[in-house]
């Protein structure tokens, strides 16, 4: 009984680039298309929206195929099958998103999200006439057996059984004219052009067993975000695994843990083993909540029917209401279904603390991070001029921003370079932080607001920068993080590191921050800086040729990360201004 909550382009090498096809006259339509879906995204095509035609095309055809069954309504299984598949099409639009342009990833997804609305309701009632029924033969075996005390409580139990059923036939019926509605819709509407107009296509998704193109680091990042982010969403509700009441929140741990297996189950070709032992605990932690789940639902509609009974005059002629054996009846069957749910939350908690003991967490966090299959690993290595070069040609995408970053990769190295005794950190850091102050503003050009999430979005989905997947999870990152109030809770791929991996992260974005303040107005102001310690602080002293008051301040209200991470007190000055001429230092242009 499940209560949902709320969470592409093909060719490598574009046409007209080296390695590229020129389109012929049939398929201008769908270059169209898919021109129409990077301008929105602004994503370079490549093998990661094929691996999401694969997985979305796949869960679609799935879904379509138990049409014929779910119409005809006279076997339950189709329909579970249908809703199973709904959901990991819906998994599979939100994880690729950006493959998508946004409003027609809106509209698909909200056609997704009807059916599969409408597909649980009918389910929930299919599965909890099930359930009645195996209660009621079990009810009518005992009330044969010759102890008088089980035939007493037997026989009014059968009379709830039976009024429970009544009433769930009637809402399934209900449900069903909602299910045919929503599912003539999607077929008229016909998904599988939508998602093709969308720039995914089929016969592309088909392909992509045989062989790999281009760089598959993105996708692998994404698998790791992705996961990362589900498994911090279902570590949020343990601490509510230590109170037997906290029903909501037992059920939203329920659905963390199924968006959780959903992921892993996208990604799994991914890994060497798929994930497989992960997704099997995983799907049992799921199972053990939804059984404690059923029990809430079953506790809550019993106790809403006698609590609206006992607030209601009764009169004789009255024959839709339950009697005085019904009552009883949905007593006994209330006080079964509160033992059962006692048990199902001891075996929960168990089950948990079993995960722990053996440590299943810490391992799905290795297998995460580094058990790829070879043919998702980079196949040769590139050479650091060649990684500088495509990201300094993915940097003058923005160029609006260029000098402004190259300025802030210099102010940022100044700082990392004399703080050495007090950071630790070595040259694979330092690298890291130029290029995060160099593509921090990439995705500027489509406005101010909302641009650091942009080009976190761009570092981490953009297969021409041959990052692997940990300088594609810190550089993003520390873009995403040089505005605002610097948090990284939200980064999957965050949550997967350790303690001392996430301070040396923070860190960076710390030094990253005050760099991109120092040059707030984007004039260059700040030549060249200084930087002296003491057990008091930290001073950077400012050299610049005309006054900075306006970009010192910027810098000290972005310093609380660099303060805390540093534990120190940062001051910035202004060193006695140089003759020369304000702006941006010559070359950084």
């Amino acid at each position: 009984m499940d209560e949902e909550k709320k969470t592409g382009s093909r060719d490598t090498n574009p046409p007209g680039s080296p390695g590229g096809r020129d389109p012929g006259p049939g398929n201008l339509a769908i270059q169209d298309r898919r021109s129409h879906a990077r301008r929105d995204t602004n994503l370079q095509p490549g093998f990661m929206c094929r691996f999401a035609a694969d997985n979305i095309f796949g869960s679609l055809e799935k879904f379509l195929a138990e049409s014929a069954g779910v119409r005809e309504g006279g076997d339950i299984e189709p329909l579970h099958r249908m809703r199973v598949a709904s959901r990991r099409l819906r998994a599979g639009l939100r994880t690729f998103e950006h493959c998508i342009p946004p409003k027609r990833y809106q509209r698909i997804y909200s056609e997704t999200r009807a059916i599969t609305r409408a597909l649980g309701e009918a389910r929930d009632a299919d599965v909890q006439i099930a359930f009645l029924k195996k209660a009621r033969k079990k009810a009518s075996s005992t009330k044969g057996r010759k102890n008088e005390g089980e035939n007493e409580v037997s026989a009014p139990l059968l009379d709830a059984i039976s009024y429970l059923i009544g009433l769930l036939r009637k809402e399934r019926s209900r449900c069903q004219k909602d299910v045919l509605g929503a599912l003539d819709k999607v077929e008229k509407r016909n998904l599988s052009e939508s998602l093709i107009q969308a720039g995914l296509s089929r016969s592309e998704a088909r392909s992509r067993r045989r062989r790999v193109h281009g760089d598959s680091g993105a996708l692998v990042f994404l698998a790791a975000d992705n996961i990362g982010r589900c498994y911090a969403d279902l570590m949020a509700y343990e601490p509510w695994l230590e109170y037997p009441d906290a029903t909501a929140e037992h059920h939203a741990m329920r659905i963390a843990a199924k968006n959780l297996r959903y992921t892993m189950e996208i990604f799994a070709p991914v890994y060497r083993i798929g994930l497989r032992k992960y997704i099997t605990r995983v799907a049992r932690l799921q199972k053990l909540l939804g059984d404690l789940h059923d029990t809430d639902v079953w506790i809550d509609m019993v106790t809403r029917i006698l609590l609206k009974e006992r607030s209601r005059p009764r009169s004789l002629g009255d024959l839709d209401r339950p009697g005085p054996a019904v009552i009883a009846g949905l007593r006994v069957f209330q006080n079964d279904r509160e033992r059962e749910r006692r048990r199902v939350y001891r075996n929960t908690v168990q089950y948990w603390n079993s995960l722990h003991r053996m440590h299943f967490w810490d391992a799905l966090t290795c297998e995460v991070l580094g058990n790829h299959r070879a043919m998702y690993l980079p196949k040769t290595v590139i050479q650091e001029n060649m990684v500088k070069e495509r990201v300094m040609r993915a940097m003058h995408t923005s160029p609006e921003s260029a000098a402004h970053s190259l300025h802030v990769a210099s102010l940022s190295l100044q700082i990392f370079d004399q703080l050495m005794e007090s950071h630790h950190l070595s040259e694979k850091e330092r690298r890291w932080l130029e290029f995060g102050a160099l593509l921090h503003d990439i995705g500027f050009k489509e406005g101010k607001k909302g641009h650091a999430k942009r080009s976190a979005l761009l570092i981490s989905t953009d297969e021409q920068i041959p990052f692997s997947l940990k300088e594609r999870g810190v550089i993003g990152l520390l873009a995403h993080s040089h505005r605002g109030s610097g948090t990284f809770e939200r980064s999957g791929y965050y949550r997967l590191l350790t303690t001392d991996e996430q301070q040396s992260i923070r860190m960076l974005a710390g030094i990253l921050r005050v760099a991109d303040g120092l040059d707030g107005t984007h004039r260059g102001k700040a030549a060249s800086l200084a930087c002296t310690r003491s057990d008091g602080g930290i001073t950077l002293l400012v050299s610049a040729s005309s006054d900075c008051s306006r970009e010192i301040s910027m810098a000290l209200s972005k310093a609380s990360l660099f303060e805390h991470t540093f534990m120190k007190i940062l001051k910035i000055e202004q060193a006695p201004p140089a003759p020369g001429p304000a702006g941006y230092p010559e070359g950084l242009g």
